[in-house]
């Protein structure tokens, strides 16, 4: 470096560490601080309301019990204690699980977090875990409840953490100083023995890390997720975000091979999963889990909807990865067909038929129909799109009408009315709404199977779609347009390679 750069770069470096200080110096709603202690896997917790802050519970302390069907998570805070403005101590009692009230206005509290009780297989996508080596702290379970939930918390966090330790996430950072505008959405992977990468794409700074042994390679996560977010980037014509974290997080091996759960909250990704028995299923199932997931960095974290629409962002977040692998060869047609003849065979089998949006209750107790019912609705809207346009237009460009008209800064609106008046504006939809949306009449593929050339078979496996032996010439163009022949252009691509 030279020495007139290095004058730049630090007079740069002056101004770049002013302007931090300036922001930082902003008013927040809360300030916190977080001491991480590994050895007996506990975190101790200090806040403090800020002035001016409204809306803010000043009476209730209040902390969540139940988070993506794990119960009796307000059991791990201990030594809880209050005080009002002036530092006075205040008497608060507890009038139902996590749910603290004092009879005083109070403006700071103090608690600690037992960690130290492993959930079943040690590590959650879901919850707050610690370590002895790394943790993921989620502010969901982390912070107490501070506001209604339609008002968003901003926060200034302070981290103590043992030397050596990593502190990563997508919140604006200085040193181990944290500030965000929406505190609940906010996920800290903290830790030593982290492995990280980091690279640009499609304009947003993407952060990977790992812990522990995989059959795959980093450098293999780097480039899928390059290319899965490339296509979903081009499919809702902007980034998610700017700055996206993905956790991988080993389950330990007694959980089994191939068990893993995930989650995307605000723009980071959690995948807490044990690996599968050979290498060409762990990258296998690593391209899956991120094809999912990326897909709900758009959909519904980057909207403005609200309400229990899981139906929707889960059921086209299934079928978009089905679409998606397909395009890159990650999966055949055939393997395309299998999976929607599965959810068909599930949705088919449901005993109680009821409108879709009654199915998000049963998501967390293990339900499948949420995600069956979905996928079929989202392959039977392609179909209809498909034929109706001749090929012109597809769900994708559904979803893209959606995000462009309710991606935040949008003001809020109920999802599933804002999907459904999305979807009835469009002649070829409306028969969709009202018979398995809006009604509760069982799947029937008819109209998909008779637009692009399928079948229901018996062909020693059970009914499932097949491509007819002999689709006429309208069908194929919307089996191409479906990547029924992908296989056949990478490998003439190859070869002339």
């Amino acid at each position: 470096m030279s020495k007139q750069y290095s004058l730049v770069y630090y007079i740069l470096t002056g101004i770049l560490l002013s302007l931090q200080i300036f922001t930082f110096a902003a008013a927040q709603d809360v300030e916190l601080s977080v001491k991480i202690d590994p050895e007996v896997r506990i975190a101790s917790i200090n806040g403090v309301y800020q002035a001016g802050g409204s809306g803010l519970f000043r009476r209730n302390i209040g902390f969540a019990d139940t988070v993506a069907g794990r119960t009796r998570l307000a059991e791990r805070i201990v030594e809880l204690a209050a005080a009002d403005r002036r530092g006075a101590n205040r008497e608060i009692r507890e009038i139902a699980p996590g749910e603290f009230v004092s009879d005083a206005d109070l403006d700071q509290w103090s608690y600690r977090i037992d960690l130290s009780d492993d959930l079943s297989a040690g590590v959650s996508a879901h919850t707050t875990w610690l370590r002895r080596d790394i943790g993921v702290l989620m502010a969901e379970d982390l912070f107490p409840r501070m506001a209604a939930s339609d008002r968003k918390i901003s926060a200034r966090i302070t981290f103590d953490l043992p030397d050596g330790w990593d502190l990563l996430t997508t919140a604006k950072a200085g040193g181990r100083t944290i500030e965000t505008d929406d505190l609940r959405a906010e996920i800290f992977a903290i830790g030593e023995n982290w492995e990280m990468r980091r690279a640009s794409m499609s304009r947003m700074n993407v952060t990977i890390i790992r812990s522990g042994d995989w059959n795959f390679a980093l450098a293999e996560a780097e480039t899928a997720a390059e290319e899965i977010l490339r296509e979903l980037t081009a499919v809702f014509g902007r980034p998610a975000a700017e700055n996206v974290l993905i956790i991988f997080a080993p389950i330990p091996v007694e959980a089994g091979y191939g068990r893993w759960e995930a989650e995307t909250r605000g723009s980071t990704v959690t995948i807490a999963s044990s690996d599968m028995a050979f290498r060409t299923q762990s990258v296998q199932r690593m391209h899956e889990q991120l094809r999912h997931e990326l897909f709900h960095l758009w959909m519904p974290n980057a909207m403005a909807l609200e309400g229990g629409y899981d139906w929707f962002y889960e059921g086209f977040a299934l079928y978009q990865s089905l679409r998606t692998a397909v395009r890159l060869n990650g999966i055949s047609f055939d393997d395309m067909l299998d999976t929607i003849s599965r959810a068909y065979a599930i949705d088919r089998a449901q005993q109680k038929r009821r409108p879709i949006v009654e199915t998000a209750t049963d998501r967390w107790a293990g339900g499948l129909e949420v995600y069956a019912r979905g996928l079929m609705v989202a392959f039977m809207c392609d179909a209809a799109m498909l034929s109706d346009s001749r090929g012109r237009e597809s769900v994708e460009t559904l979803l893209r009408e959606i995000f462009r008209k309710h991606a935040a800064p949008a003001p809020p609106a109920d999802g599933n009315l804002a999907i459904t008046e999305a979807m009835r504006a469009r002649r070829e939809l409306g028969p969709i709404v009202e018979r398995w949306i809006a009604g509760s009449e069982p799947p029937d593929l008819s109209d998909a199977m008779d637009a692009l050339g399928l079948e229901l078979a018996s062909r020693g496996r059970g009914e499932r779609l097949y491509v007819v032996r002999r689709p006429n010439g309208n069908q194929r163009r919307l089996l191409d347009k479906l990547g029924y022949n992908n296989w056949r252009k990478a490998r003439k691509y190859q070869n002339a390679n």
